[in-house]
């Protein structure tokens, strides 16, 4: 139900994975990659530090932000050989705007659907977007609200122009968000320790350590 509700109100991001890089995508989480480039990038890998808060690696990674009850979009892929993926949950915030300073303090870029951001080529040794995807960039506000407009209206943005007549199924977005850090999450609890976890107090999931292990396939 947990799950069910996070996806309902777009408080969670899914992933898909290809069949042969789940090896490397769950090795991710145990050992941190080596930084990029030469100089600091808020975008590296935070190994764990040991403690039961923060017992997984964190990094950061590509996913989507789905409408509400994952209707309509198209996530990456195909069937064939993107059989499954994974859900993240995204953080509590005491308000939108608490949200989009976090949001902006950690880099947690977020493309419109139909963009293709390719963030593998262009982000620069020096962790800084490149040709023109920082223009291109919209709050995560934003893509709940396209998302909306897909369920509700015949003529809504797409890849940034207004598309009239809709679509059956829409491009999918790109939140580039790290994950890690933290374990396991359900109902305020650590699954593997018990412990009680919560996003406004930090001791949860938060976008600059991490929003944690996948809730759900």
């Amino acid at each position: 139900k947990e799950v069910v509700h996070m996806l309902e109100t777009q408080h969670a991001v899914v992933k898909t994975i290809k069949n042969n890089d789940w090896t490397n995508f769950l090795h991710r989480f145990q050992k941190a990659h080596p930084p990029r480039g030469r100089y600091p990038d808020d975008h590296n890998d935070i190994a764990s530090d040991g403690s039961p808060q923060y017992p997984f690696n964190s990094f950061v990674t590509s996913t989507s932000l789905l409408p509400p009850k994952g209707l309509k979009m198209r996530c990456y892929g195909n069937p064939a050989n993107y059989t499954t993926g994974v859900i993240f949950a995204l953080p509590q915030f005491s308000s939108p705007e608490e949200e989009t300073k976090a949001v902006q303090a950690t880099r947690t870029w977020s493309w419109p659907s139909g963009y293709s951001a390719k963030t593998e080529f262009n982000i620069g040794h020096r962790g800084e977007l490149l040709n023109g995807r920082q223009e291109a960039l919209v709050p995560l506000a934003t893509l709940r609200e396209y998302n909306l407009d897909y369920l509700s209206k015949d003529e809504y943005m797409i890849a940034g122009r207004m598309l009239k007549g809709g679509l059956k199924t829409v491009p999918y977005n790109e939140v580039f968000v790290r994950v890690g850090g933290p374990g396991r999450l359900v109902a305020g609890k650590d699954a593997a320790t018990g412990e009680e976890r919560d996003d406004l107090k930090h001791t949860g999931r938060s976008l600059d350590r991490g929003i944690g292990l996948p809730v759900a396939l």
